[in-house]
Order: C-alpha cells, then sequence, then structure tokens
C-alpha cells in the first residue's frame, strides 16, 4: 500500500522533463526560469478546486486570463493556508494537496490536487487513498476513473511500516523519479487522486504484501493519454526497489 511518501527538487527537476519545455521544477520552486527557456505561472484547470502549472504559449493561455494563484480558492473550495504551498519538497500525507501529473488537451500537466476520496456506504466516514490494480476496471467506485482520469502521481521515494512498527523507505535503484500510477475524480469541492497499488515484489514483500504500482518515466504519458492501454499498464507489476530502514517507529499517540 502507501500512505505517505516524500517529494524533493529532483522530484520536480525529474517532473518538469516530462513536460513540454522541461522549466517546471525552475518555476514551481520558485528559481526562476532558465535563459531563454518558456517560464511556467499559475492557471485555472478545467477541474474545478485543481490548479495547474503550464507553459505560457498562446494556444493554452487565453489572452487576458489573469492567473491564479496556489492558495487561491476554487468556488465552494477553502483556501489552501498561508504558506502552505503544494509544490514544496515535504512528505506527502493522506488529505494533503499535493503535485499530480495529468492529461489537459493530449498533453502533460503538473496540477495540485488532493490525496483521498471520500467513502461511501460502508466506507462512509473514510478516506481512500489507494485502490487495488486487480480489481480498478470492476469497481463502480473506480472503473470510470480508470477509463477517463488516469494521473502520475510523482514522488523521491515513500514509506512503509514492517510488523515491529519500523519505518521502511522505498526508492529506485538509481534514485530517480518514481512515477506512482493513480487515478483522479473530478468534484464540486476539487479533484481529488488516490494512489494505485499491486502485488508486492520481491523487493517489498519482506515489508508488505501490497506496494504502488509505479512505472518508467518513458511510460508514464501513455498510461496517461492512452486508455486504449490501461488493463496492460494495470496487469504489469512495478520494478524492484532499493530499501533502507529508518529506526522511527509508528505511534499512534
Amino acid at each position: 500500500m502507501c500512505c505517505r511518501y516524500y517529494v524533493n527538487a529532483g522530484t520536480y527537476t525529474e517532473v518538469g522533463e516530462l513536460l513540454d519545455t522541461g522549466t517546471a521544477a525552475k518555476a514551481v520552486l520558485g528559481s526562476g526560469p532558465a535563459s531563454g527557456a518558456e517560464t511556467y505561472a499559475d492557471r485555472e484547470s478545467s477541474l474545478p478546486g485543481c490548479f495547474v502549472q503550464s507553459p505560457l504559449r498562446p494556444d493554452i493561455a487565453a489572452p487576458g486570463q489573469k492567473p491564479s494563484r496556489p492558495d487561491a480558492a476554487a468556488p465552494g473550495q477553502k483556501p489552501l493556508q498561508s504558506g502552505a504551498d503544494p509544490f514544496r519538497p515535504r512528505d506527502i500525507h493522506p488529505s494533503d494537496t499535493a503535485p499530480i501529473l495529468l492529461g489537459e488537451d493530449g498533453r502533460l500537466v503538473l496540477a495540485g490536487m488532493r490525496w483521498g476520496l471520500p467513502g461511501q456506504g460502508e466506507a462512509r466516514g473514510k478516506l481512500l487513498i489507494n485502490a487495488r490494480a486487480e480489481t480498478l476496471t470492476e469497481r463502480r467506485t473506480f472503473a470510470p476513473l480508470a477509463q477517463n482520469f488516469r494521473c502520475i502521481v510523482p514522488a523521491s521515494l515513500f514509506y512503509e511500516w514492517n510488523p515491529k512498527k519500523e519505518k521502511i523507505r522505498f526508492a529506485n535503484r538509481d534514485n530517480s523519479l518514481l512515477c506512482m500510477a493513480g487515478i483522479y475524480a473530478p468534484g464540486p469541492d476539487g479533484a481529488r487522486f488516490v494512489v494505485i497499488t499491486t502485488e508486492a515484489n520481491a523487493s517489498m514483500r519482506p515489508v508488505h504484501d501490497r506496494m504502488p504500482l509505479i512505472f518508467s518515466k518513458e511510460q508514464a504519458a501513455d498510461w496517461i493519454l492512452r486508455p486504449e492501454e490501461t488493463e496492460k499498464f494495470l496487469a504489469q507489476g512495478s520494478p524492484m526497489l532499493k530499501r533502507s530502514q529508518e529506526y522511527e517507529q509508528l505511534s499512534f499517540f
């Protein structure tokens, strides 16, 4: 499963490489665009409660459009707290607003949305943060999202706790970007996402029997933009990861 993960400056650098100009990292981290490169700015997304980082180009920025701020409130949504920039390096917890790669007008954009769907029925009052790859296209809650609203959840690493409640870190063996598969649901109070999980492989199994479904950077765009390949991606499993242990015990107090 996945209940906490981490993003850092390297995450945004590699995310930028997946976008049109590769300058997203500089913009969202406030270091300014590279010389001669297109700049990025906030603009409203077609999803209520979701803002997007996009290149300022005539074909996607409407003339006279007023940029939105990351802490601005969408209709019916409370604004983020002052200083709560969703694109800053940090641990991401359920219900946090996090950076997400999604498709818009046939290309990838970097958006901010909240982690977790409100539970329905027996799960009412709970936050659904994961969805199983094996049953994703069969469950009424998730099947239409898998068809129409796929995303990538970028991360540097994620955490899991062993039976002794010891915290374990998992990352790609070369420390490159983790492209965790996700789906999201538009809604009047803002779009929300969940992380897709699959059966644990040998690198994860000593700690947990589930793990995030992880793609290579080369597969990220196809997962998002090619719905006809959804079933293939859901069945492929995740790569072997490296793990390291932090001697921090999970506390419920």
